[in-house]
Formats: C-alpha cells, sequence, structure tokens
C-alpha cells in the first residue's frame, strides 16, 4: 500500500515520490506507445497517433485515455472492409 502526500508543486506523490500525473503518464505511454505520442505539459495532456497530424487534447489523463480509445477505435474501423463497415452499421442500426 502506498501512502499519498501533498508536494510542495501541489501535485499528489506516493510512498516513492513520484506524482500522480507522473504515473499516468507513464501508464498511457506503456498501453498506447506503440501507436500514440502520449505527452502531458502543464495540466495539457496530449496524443498524437504515430502517422498522423492531428493531435487530441484533453485536461486529465482520464479525458485522453478516452479520447484514445474513440479515436483508435474509429481508425480501426475505418481501415475495415466495406462488408465488415457495412455488417457494423446494420448492427449498429438495429437491423440485425
Amino acid at each position: 500500500m502506498t501512502s499519498r502526500n501533498s508536494g510542495l508543486d501541489g501535485h499528489i506523490a506516493d510512498a516513492d515520490g513520484q506524482s500522480l500525473e507522473v504515473r499516468q503518464l507513464a501508464e498511457l505511454r506503456w498501453h498506447w506507445d506503440s501507436a500514440y505520442v502520449v505527452d502531458c505539459r502543464d495540466g495539457a495532456w496530449t496524443a498524437r497517433f504515430h502517422d498522423g497530424m492531428a493531435i487530441l487534447s484533453a485536461a486529465s489523463a482520464d479525458d485522453l485515455r478516452t479520447l484514445i480509445w474513440e479515436d483508435y477505435s474509429n481508425r480501426k474501423s475505418s481501415t475495415a472492409g466495406t462488408g465488415e463497415r457495412a455488417l457494423r452499421h446494420l448492427r449498429e442500426d438495429g437491423i440485425i
């Protein structure tokens, strides 16, 4: 169990001195580093798909995680074949 202490900079730190922000950034990078460049500067959380120019931006790590999931899902579905896309739309529309 780790204890959390308020650091001098106002960030929450655990027993080994790492801030919550540092841990959240490390976790996002661990999960998404193969697809996105993830960063946090001055409280602004950002992610850019490696092959793209668009930047996702959020106020928190949780919000960025949600944006990444949505973006990744949209990219994955847009690369699916037209038959797969048509079936997905039929399912979403409740037709099948």
